[in-house]
């Protein structure tokens, strides 16, 4: 009986770490922003939601960050509508609108 319930406090603990190890995957997201008139533009913050994590676009609209499974992406820039798109492919590109 006492092996049975070692095997079995194993077994769950096992369990426990492989959802902790699923949950904390990094997923690497990448894409390109631009705006309306298809004007790629740099220096746009793309930020983590409730992260302090963040990068910045490229001289080519362009960026790669490592996320969360199930994270949500944040794109800002002076005078344009803040953007919020939840990750559910490895690319994302955003088109930004004046406000």
């Amino acid at each position: 009986m006492k092996k049975l319930l070692s095997l079995l406090t194993d077994f769950v603990a096992l369990i426990a770490s492989v959802c902790v190890f699923a949950k904390e995957q990094k997923h690497l997201v990448t894409g390109k922003v631009t705006t309306e008139d298809g004007v790629t533009m740099t220096s746009v913050t793309v930020k983590v939601k409730f992260m302090d994590k963040k990068v910045y676009t490229d001289l080519k609209g362009r960026y790669q960050i490592d996320v969360p499974m199930d994270s949500t992406l944040i794109f800002s820039f002076p005078n344009f509508k803040t953007q919020e798109i939840k990750v559910l492919k490895d690319t994302i590109d955003v088109v930004l609108k004046l406000q």
